[in-house]
């Protein structure tokens, strides 16, 4: 039975690519999954691993093979007619959402997917109007063609076009990728403030664990179609070995120094973090010295 605790919850789910070929291949072996209401998890691990396919199963976008995926307590594949309404709560964004932009106008593309839901215009022109907002867009935007945006322009107004459909649950696949560190940080900052405006549970899929690391609840690391860590991120980092997963620069740097016998936390990955240990190591060092 479904727990009624998870607003999303995969139970023991299977998927094969290419399934009865002699190419086919195993992208989730088995994954067991809840996601809390207002809860942010990330998902990383290397090329491959089934983070991408896992996002997937998450929405209906894939049909398990095996497994059930319930959301709100409900089988999402119980009745089909009912996944279509499922993707509208459950909302997702690709990696290069911006090669989806294909209308005339900013508000056109953001209005696609309220105006399949439904709406009055009213509504879908109030629901435009909050996603820009809520993505660090002006409203004049709403005009242009999307080809006269930037590349970081362009990501906003693709994550606006499913913030307008209000979604429940939000996943993100690699959503900082191709961006500059301040484009990168600028997304998810917006996205947290959308989150924290909504109540939403958050999904991410990203090997930057740089720009999302601050804002994680838990981390799922995926290797070869399963979870194969799962935790908090700083003890994530601590215990994965290199070639598991990319640390970011500041968490390598402390694991140097942690080698070298200097008593830091080898999971550091935050600026803030890193400047206060350092800051604790030189005051201890000075009082020894008085």
């Amino acid at each position: 039975m479904p727990d009624t605790e998870s607003i999303l919850r995969l139970n023991d789910v299977y998927h094969t690519y290419s399934y009865g070929t002699p190419w086919a291949k195993a992208a989730l072996d088995g994954v067991s999954f809840q996601l809390r209401p207002e809860e942010t998890v990330i998902v990383t691990g290397s090329n491959g691993s089934g983070k991408s396919t896992l996002l997937q199963h998450m929405n209906g976008l894939l049909k398990p093979e095996r497994g059930q995926i319930y959301f709100k307590g409900q089988d999402i594949w119980q009745d089909k007619k009912n996944i279509r309404q499922v993707r509208f709560q459950i909302g997702i964004a690709f990696q290069f959402p911006e090669y989806q932009l294909f209308h005339k106008t900013v508000a056109e593309d953001i209005a696609f997917g309220p105006k399949n839901m439904g709406l009055t215009a009213s509504q879908i022109n109030e629901r435009t109007e909050e996603a820009l907002f809520f993505v660090g867009l002006e409203q004049k935007i709403k005009d242009y063609s999307p080809q006269r945006l930037s590349t970081g322009e362009k990501r906003r107004v693709s994550l606006a076009g499913i913030i307008a459909m209000q979604p429940k649950i939000l996943l993100l696949d690699e959503p900082t990728v191709g961006l500059d560190p301040q484009g990168g940080q600028l997304i998810m900052e917006r996205m947290r403030a959308y989150q924290q405006a909504r109540g939403i549970a958050l999904v991410i899929v990203t090997h930057d664990l740089e720009n999302v690391g601050a804002v994680t609840d838990r981390v799922i690391m995926m290797k070869e179609g399963k979870i194969h860590r799962e935790g908090q991120l700083s003890k994530i980092l601590a215990g994965a070995p290199d070639d598991e997963l990319p640390k970011p620069v500041i968490t390598q740097l402390f694991q140097e120094l942690s080698a070298r016998g200097v008593p830091v936390n080898r999971g550091t990955m935050l600026v803030n973090e890193a400047a206060a240990q350092i800051l604790d190591l030189y005051n201890k060092r000075k009082e020894k010295r008085a």
